[in-house]
């Protein structure tokens, strides 16, 4: 995405799904500046995030079941949200959005309308719909 490019107002959808958050946040801005340019008037940008907030607020409640267990599966999920899965050297995470910050940053760059969208796939993540005037 950082490199790629397109028309200014060529787009009418970009779908970004687990893919900010592998972004610095100044990559990030620079990233999202970019595609609100791409997008047409009333475009939308899809995203999806790793719920790094839910995993926080687990952590915090339950955080005694995470530690020393047997099965670490379940703290592996927690800490690949919040870090990547660290498998190969695109899969780490540079930032971490919670969903409010997010949603102020799209609307600071120029979207003017922020949707939070149905988790259809019942995990650990989050989906928003950005929309250009």
């Amino acid at each position: 995405v950082s490199v790629m490019e397109r028309p200014q107002g060529s787009v009418d959808e970009i779908v970004m799904f687990h893919c900010l958050e592998h972004f610095s946040y100044s990559e990030s801005q620079r990233v999202l500046v970019k595609i609100l340019s791409w997008l047409k008037s009333g475009g939308s940008l899809y995203l999806g995030f790793p719920n790094i907030g839910l995993a926080y607020r687990i952590l915090d409640l339950y955080g005694s079941i995470f530690s020393g267990g047997d099965d670490d599966n379940d703290q592996d999920l927690l800490k690949s949200l919040a870090y990547g899965s660290q498998i190969d050297e695109f899969s780490f995470h540079k930032s971490g959005w919670l969903e409010l910050d997010i949603i102020r940053h799209l609307r600071s760059i120029g979207f003017t309308e922020v949707r939070k969208l149905p988790n259809l796939a019942n995990n650990m993540s989050y989906f928003l719909q950005a929309i250009k005037a």
